[in-house]
């Protein structure tokens, strides 16, 4: 913990150690004072600010999920799948379960299940593999896994 001055510390011990004796303070001298002022602690990135992901949307109607992978931010591809859904174009299979099935996808709740995925080979392997794990809950196409049966022998090795 950062501090100012020679009071703060005791003052802080003091608060610190009515609520629990366990824990101790450290005090660290700061030489600069970008170091007295500004964390090197970086905020938590906003998943829908992310890029190079693979991501999952659950279907508000039934058990379904949707597997996607996106080189874009994910707040943009979540327009284009609310855009496909507008104008009644099946370009995905989650565009195409709402058409089809009068259904609707929780966009709010997407959770990213990888990032820092910038290979694309390597992004669409492990989508294939989320699809795969969700098999019985994925509404993404059939096509969508196709491939990765030439891995089946190396995946049954390593992961069971």
């Amino acid at each position: 913990m950062t501090y100012i001055g020679d009071a703060f510390p005791s003052f802080l011990h003091n608060i610190v150690w009515k609520y629990d004796p366990q824990i101790k303070i450290v005090n660290k001298n700061c030489s600069t004072f970008y170091e007295k002022f500004f964390s090197k602690i970086k905020d938590k990135v906003n998943k829908k600010q992310k890029s190079n992901i693979i991501y999952k949307i659950e279907c508000n109607d039934c058990s379904g999920v949707y597997i996607g992978e996106t080189k874009q931010l994910l707040k943009n591809r979540i327009y284009n799948h609310k855009r496909d859904i507008d104008i009644n174009e099946c370009n995905t299979a989650l565009a195409e379960h709402c058409i089809n099935n009068s259904h609707s996808f929780n966009f709010e709740n997407c959770r990213v299940l990888h990032d820092n995925c910038d290979n694309v080979i390597n992004r669409k392997f492990i989508e294939k593999m989320y699809i795969r794990k969700f098999k019985n809950t994925a509404v993404n196409f059939i096509s969508d896994i196709k491939g990765i049966e030439m891995y089946e022998g190396i995946i049954r090795h390593t992961c069971m």
